[in-house]
């Protein structure tokens, strides 16, 4: 019967040790995941960035043009009435 118990505790050390081994493993690669599903959430974070100021920029580059474009009608329309 003694002889029974060490066979039993040997095969439970074994699968405890087992079991050890598969949930750091799994551990690991659930880590190593997270890290790489965050490199890639900063990734495209800094392309919609970039792509936002792009278009912040060319936003107001045309702004900056239509108001220029109604200044000189306005001064247009200013120097024909006064000329007048």
């Amino acid at each position: 019967m003694f002889k029974l118990c060490v066979d039993a505790d040997s095969a439970l050390r074994e699968r405890l040790e087992r079991t050890r081994r598969e949930a750091e493993y799994t551990r690991k690669k659930l880590q190593r995941q997270h890290e790489e599903a965050i490199e890639e959430h900063e990734a495209a974070k800094k392309v919609v960035d970039r792509k936002v100021s792009e278009t912040a920029l060319l936003l107001c580059d045309s702004d900056v043009m239509m108001l220029e474009n109604h200044y000189n009608q306005v001064t247009l329309t200013a120097n024909y009435f006064s000329a007048v």
